[in-house]
């Protein structure tokens, strides 16, 4: 599976020694976001920050299902405030 990514992954992410297998092992392999349907056993790692930021205090390990369900959101999140047109006054409304 090619990742999709914007900003790519520091030197170091992957591998036996790496970054994500850091995180993994700290938390036990176990998914921290719990999310409904959480499949308990984590398997990739996400970023609670900047998605370019890699400090290990903002990498949590997480499942599949929950890491696509909040990166969905995420991206929805961002998506919509691209989209929203400022508030206007009502043309009834003198100022």
């Amino acid at each position: 599976m090619t990742p999709r990514r914007r900003s790519p992954l520091p030197p170091g992410w992957y591998g036996r020694n790496g970054i994500r297998a850091h995180v993994l092992a700290r938390d036990h392999e176990q998914c921290q976001l719990r999310l409904p349907g959480c499949e308990t056993k984590a398997n990739e790692v996400h970023h609670t920050g900047a998605h370019d930021d890699h400090r290990l205090h903002l990498l949590v390990a997480a499942c599949t299902r929950c890491h696509a369900t909040i990166t969905a959101r995420d991206a929805n999140t961002i998506r919509h405030a691209a989209t929203r047109r400022p508030a206007q006054p009502h043309p009834g409304v003198t100022p």
